[in-house]
């Protein structure tokens, strides 16, 4: 069991299980994962289930569990007005993402199937988040025909995605396997060599372009024919078959003497209780030992809920333990100047006063990224974000500013290298009335941190950044934040310090900052790294530790906090 999250049981009594080449679709959850990608939205959007009894393709009740953290796990429909049309807006691209896989003869029968469920109460969000569960399923009453189940698609996800799956559905469809045809996987068609897990910055895809231009993703955009590496013939040598033959009778052998030889005692449940009570008081007391280790490690045990730990906007910013933040840097001679410390407040509060969107006009569209004040008129950014474009001609913008701002680059350091130096000072025309942030070399590994920024996949569909690039300076798009925990800080091999973190970021996140719990930075947003072999993703931030090195440096007036966050 890969995801830990245990989001709910559900009982199947009135519903029929799809099936796609002779098994159920509940079955293959590890042949969907595998071609999406364990950690990928499309692949987060599916519940891994944990199989209760089966009769023939009824079960009796599945078990459902996500990585997403967060106890609260609502349906779409139990959501506030408000909250239900943010998931909505999430559903609605997580569903278009699904395009390109839709029209794949090869993995749409199957995909197309996974997507129905029996209803919208199957949509759980979590943590913001749209999670499935139930998928696979349709109410036992519905004929499964390609006609009646795309029919019954549209009556479920209607609202949210306008496509027909009629011939996802077919199974006709699928080829034949051939030696020197096949379909990229996930990972090639993003660019990634299957063999070597490569790195990216989180800025490069995320171009929008202008009301005179024409998006391009790539030259070759995933699922046309002439991006699909050809398959590899290595699994047809009869050597390896062999090989695979042996290996298979050896481990079948070592299966069948572990099934006859273990106590009858071991292979049941102990007399009068119910598997589904074992398996939730199995799950229970996990949890409370995970919960017990976190507080070993970290030394303490967090105060706050976990309510309040999912959604920032409920944790209240205490001040740090120690001296309160101190200005820093400036040139000599002069009184540093800066707005008043930020109190009070919470750390959403921070980030909606402290961080903002910088457009970067490149020959072909803008580039888009985040960055964060350290002053009333300069923000720090990655230098990637604003690789190639005018150093004169930048913009930014968000809620707190009101409008678009021209700005220009006054400091860089490195040269966008993976893992190296990534940054850039960007100065407006003028002081705005904003709340620099804190920065503070302190970061402990299982803290609760938090980013803000503009990841392009969701903030490319703010009808805000539509108005504003149709010429309404005024239009700001919303800041997306998300949360999670540092895994482990260390120091490369250049002497740069990373922090290795699992709040959600992606394109368009790059200068954004990572925050603790009392909303000091403790790291820039930088690049990510995916590996398909595992399925797993890595998220990056430089270390304030060097950021901070960097400001002074440049003889730049920022705040500074070096005592541990109290909350």
């Amino acid at each position: 069991m890969s995801n830990s999250n245990h989001v709910g049981v559900t009982k199947l009594d009135n519903c029929q299980a799809l099936v796609f080449q002779n098994d159920s679709i509940i079955n293959q959850y590890k042949q969907i994962i595998g071609r999406l990608g364990a950690q990928s939205t499309a692949g987060l959007f599916f519940a891994e289930p944990a199989l209760g009894p089966a009769e023939g393709n009824t079960y009796k009740n599945i078990s459902w569990y996500t990585s997403y953290p967060g106890e609260d796990k609502p349906s779409i429909l139990e959501l506030p007005k408000e909250q239900r049309l943010q998931a909505e807006q999430h559903l609605r691209h997580v569903l278009d993402s699904f395009r390109p896989l839709l029209a794949d003869p090869e993995i749409s029968p199957l995909i197309s199937r996974a997507l129905l469920i029996p209803n919208l109460e199957d949509v759980k969000v979590i943590a913001g988040n749209p999670v499935l569960v139930n998928w696979g399923f349709v109410p036992a009453d519905i004929d499964t025909s390609i006609d009646a189940l795309n029919a019954h698609f549209k009556s479920v996800y209607g609202a949210y995605f306008d496509g027909d799956l009629t011939a996802a559905l077919d199974e006709a469809q699928i080829p034949e396997p051939a030696i020197n045809a096949g379909m990229a996987t996930p990972a090639s068609a993003m660019g990634l060599d299957n063999d070597n897990p490569e790195h990216s910055e989180l800025e490069n895809s995320t171009v929008i372009p202008t009301a005179n231009t024409t998006e391009t993703l790539t030259d070759n955009q995933p699922g046309t024919t002439q991006d699909r590496p050809s398959r590899k013939s290595w699994y047809f040598e009869s050597g390896f078959i062999a090989l695979v033959i042996v290996i298979v009778l050896f481990l079948g052998t070592l299966l069948g003497w572990y099934v006859t030889h273990r106590s009858e005692d071991d292979r049941k449940f102990p007399e009068g209780v119910d598997e589904l009570e074992a398996q939730q008081a199995l799950n229970e007391s996990l949890r409370r030992e995970r919960d017990r280790l976190r507080g070993v490690l970290e030394g303490e045990v967090c105060a706050l809920d976990t309510q309040q730990l999912i959604n920032p906007t409920l944790a209240p910013i205490q001040p740090a333990e120690g001296e309160p933040p101190k200005i820093m840097g400036g040139k000599e001679g002069e009184q540093p100047v800066l707005p008043p410390a930020p109190s009070g407040g919470s750390v959403a509060d921070m980030l909606e006063n402290g961080v903002a969107m910088i457009l970067a006009p490149q020959k072909k569209g803008a580039s888009m990224g985040s960055g964060f004040f350290i002053s009333a008129d300069k923000l720090v950014t990655n230098l990637h974000v604003i690789k190639g474009a005018d150093p004169a001609g930048l913009y930014v913008v968000s809620e707190k500013i009101g409008k678009l701002i021209k700005a220009k680059v006054v400091a860089t350091a490195g040269k966008s290298n993976i893992g190296g130096r990534d940054y850039a000072i960007l100065q407006l025309e003028s002081p705005q009335n904003v709340n620099p942030l804190v920065l503070t070399p302190t970061a402990k590994k299982l803290s609760q941190v938090y980013t803000g920024g503009y990841p392009g996949f969701i903030t490319k569909i703010d009808p805000k950044l539509d108005a504003l690039l149709k010429g309404d300076v005024t239009a700001a798009p919303k800041m997306v934040m998300s949360s999670g925990e540092i895994s482990v800080e260390y120091t490369a091999e250049n002497g740069i310090p990373i922090v290795v973190h699992t709040a959600d970021i992606s394109q368009g996140n790059s200068g954004g900052p990572l925050v603790d719990k009392c909303g000091r930075v403790i790291g820039i947003n930088t690049f990510i790294s995916d590996d398909p072999k595992s399925g797993r993703r890595g998220l990056f931030s430089l270390s304030s530790k060097d950021v901070i090195k960097f400001l002074t440096e440049q003889n730049e007036v920022f705040r500074q906090g070096d005592g541990t966050c109290q909350i």
